[in-house]
């Protein structure tokens, strides 16, 4: 529906709203890339009896890049944070840590987290990190979800031939992590999505 309305005048818009276009429109595209603006107010602040507001203008090539860094870095660190947690907690979970820390993730997924969005929000307006894009990256470094437990029974099901034959080779714990077990735990990542 999206597609199809994108691909409409006004009118055709107007007069057939849920049909197909009857005049294709790839034209639109262009218009958007080439004439498409956003307005954003960065300060206002008051001069004797005036409102003055500071404005910056956005392109939509430099928002559909921002959105692409923001869902792409995002994704990466979130990913990232939850496969490195899942792994050392596999690794050392004889220690008194590794089980308080997987204790705190499923005590964390079954309490009910509604509500919480205004307080981070200022939160992160405090800490000076909520209109960066670094700052969104930071806010996505947690190791709390359910992809922390699927990283964790996957690290806790490789074998450690492959870790211990590094070790005596003299490899250092990352090492071992970026050169070994990452590429295990994708191989076991692709295989299970291939799984009907």
């Amino acid at each position: 529906f999206g597609v199809s309305t994108s691909l409409k005048s006004n009118l055709d818009f107007l007069d057939n709203p849920a049909g197909l276009p009857t005049e294709w429109k790839f034209k639109n595209y262009l218009d958007v890339l080439q004439n498409f603006s956003f307005y954003i107010s960065k300060n206002v602040f008051v001069n004797g009896d005036k409102y003055i507001v500071e404005t910056k203008v956005r392109l939509f090539p430099e928002l559909i890049y921002n959105t692409l860094i923001y869902a792409v870095g995002g994704a990466f660190v979130t990913t990232f944070c939850h496969c490195i947690m899942g792994y050392v907690v596999a690794k050392f979970d004889n220690w008194g840590i590794s089980k308080f820390i997987y204790s705190m993730v499923i005590i964390v997924m079954v309490i009910p987290i509604f509500g919480t969005t205004a307080s981070s929000i200022d939160m992160a307006k405090k800490t000076g990190v909520y209109d960066s894009l670094f700052g969104n990256w930071i806010q996505k470094f947690s190791f709390q979800g359910f992809y922390f437990l699927i990283f964790h029974s996957a690290s806790k099901m490789l074998a450690k031939d492959y870790s211990d034959a590094a070790y005596i080779d003299g490899a250092s714990e990352w090492r071992v992590f970026f050169s070994i077990i990452l590429p295990l735990l994708s191989i076991e990542a692709l295989a299970i999505s291939a799984l009907p």
